[in-house]
């Protein structure tokens, strides 16, 4: 017979908050991250709209962990401003 140790409702929801808490973070230093990519990419590049909203979408939308630099490279053969 096993014996659990029972958690009042108090600290378990506790437990839950810090966690949550410590996703959120997490989250959000995620979503800067990408949005800093974003605003680089866009001061560092002469996009095209389509171009722009392709990499949007992978980068901050599905949150992809992808190199902007390499992928606008690769994927469109578009080097930064002011680079032959």
């Amino acid at each position: 017979m096993a014996f659990y140790k029972l958690i009042p409702y108090n600290q378990t929801h506790q437990m839950e908050s810090r966690t949550t808490l410590a996703q959120g973070r997490e989250a959000t230093y995620e979503v800067k991250e990408s949005i800093r990519d974003m605003i680089r990419v866009q001061s560092a590049y002469q996009l095209p709209d389509e171009v722009f909203w392709d990499i949007f979408n992978r980068r901050v939308l599905m949150n992809e962990r992808i190199d902007v630099d390499d992928y606008v490279l690769h994927s469109y053969g578009i080097k930064p401003s002011g680079q032959a």
